[in-house]
């Protein structure tokens, strides 16, 4: 056959990306265990920023940001109400730190069932009044 794969082949290409895809997270859920109980730590519930767990779900653009501390500011809002998220952007916007023409955009993504509680959370906004900053 000329000019690629058949679709047996390609099947089996798709079997094996997968099977070493779920032996690559086994293998990290193992370290994770392993280091966590050599000191005797107990092991942390893996619930906001974990994309492994929904790896398979649809991602959705949330916010676009312009540049990674914009970027992760959002993130941070979003993670501490328990939503996970990524972020894509282009690396010559983050090794040069440039924001021109969307060269430095991040786009913000949460999984697309978190998607609404997401905009919610992002459609808050505070003032200095609504923040205590008296030291405790």
């Amino acid at each position: 056959m000329r000019g690629g794969l058949s679709n047996k082949n390609k099947d089996s290409v798709k079997d094996y990306r997968r099977e070493k895809e779920k032996r690559f997270f086994q293998r990290v859920e193992h370290r994770r265990t392993v280091f966590f109980n050599t000191f005797g730590l107990p092991l942390p519930t893996l619930t906001s920023g974990t994309w492994w767990i929904m790896k398979e779900e649809d991602w959705r653009v949330v916010h676009i940001a312009s540049g990674m501390t914009n970027a992760n500011i959002i993130v941070g809002r979003l993670e501490t109400e328990g939503i996970p998220t990524r972020l894509k952007y282009e690396a010559a916007g983050t090794i040069y730190a440039v924001t021109i023409d969307g060269l430095g955009e991040v786009r913000v993504m949460v999984p697309s069932s978190c998607l609404e509680k997401a905009r919610k959370v992002l459609s808050v906004s505070y003032t200095d009044e609504d923040i205590d900053w008296e030291e405790k």
